[in-house]
């Protein structure tokens, strides 16, 4: 998977058919949040950037037809990896591609979090990624009651050789972030597919060590919302 076929998807949601013809025996279960984000990279030293990404090597992902997100991901195209980002109102999603001569270590295990609410960042911690196997065998709640048991854990260094390509989830606590508690700080009531406030303007900051060729950066990733969507799913 390259960072252009990256899709973030943190509930699946039921054919718009299946709802239409099952709407008797269906209930509201969740608000689904996307977001249209911008993306700048750079490499910060103790006396501030060392580089920063140009326009050029920022770009959009292409949205299919048939996807309900209606935004695509946000991609850095830069000179040593590429990395598509994408976002939900509980976390985001990083797919990471190694393109250059070196294998790169990704050190997830020592990474922060800042946002325009909390400029002191914050350790990067996050809740088991979703198994929808292990949650149709053990039942949503009991499922949704082992994930919250299992509680939030420091996530692994990646690591990449040349070429190699992965797929990174962070299910993070938004309340250090962000009053809403959720990313962007986006607000809705419940069952309610309407965003208020919309989080557009706000951002959150990735702070994220690499390790390469015996050399070490501080990476920072800022995603700032643009716009912003809400739709229901339903069990």
């Amino acid at each position: 998977m390259n960072p252009s076929q990256m899709r973030i998807a943190f509930l699946v949601c039921c054919p718009l058919v299946a709802i239409t013809l099952l709407a008797g025996c269906l209930n509201p279960s969740a608000i689904i949040v996307g977001f249209d984000i911008d993306l700048h990279v750079a490499s910060v030293g103790p006396a501030g950037p060392l580089w920063a990404s140009r326009a050029e090597e920022i770009s959009k992902t292409v949205r299919k037809p048939i996807e309900l997100d209606p935004f695509g991901n946000t991609v850095y195209r830069g000179p040593m990896f590429e990395s598509g980002f994408g976002a939900s109102k509980g976390g985001f999603g990083v797919s990471l591609t190694n393109t250059g001569p070196h294998k790169i270590c990704f050190r997830f295990d020592e990474a922060r979090l800042s946002s325009n609410f909390q400029p002191v960042s914050v350790s990067l911690k996050s809740w088991p990624a979703p198994d929808l196997d292990e949650e149709r065998r053990m039942g949503m709640a009991r499922y949704a009651a082992s994930r919250r048991a299992a509680g939030r854990q420091l996530l692994p260094a990646t690591c990449l050789a040349p070429g190699e390509e992965r797929t990174i989830y962070s299910y993070s606590d938004m309340k250090e972030l962000f009053p809403n508690s959720m990313m962007f700080n986006v607000a809705h009531l419940q069952h309610v597919p309407e965003l208020n406030p919309n989080g557009v303007g706000n951002w959150v900051k990735l702070h994220l060590p690499i390790e390469v060729a015996g050399r070490r950066e501080n990476l920072e990733f800022t995603m700032t919302a643009k716009r912003s969507y809400a739709r229901a799913s339903y069990y």
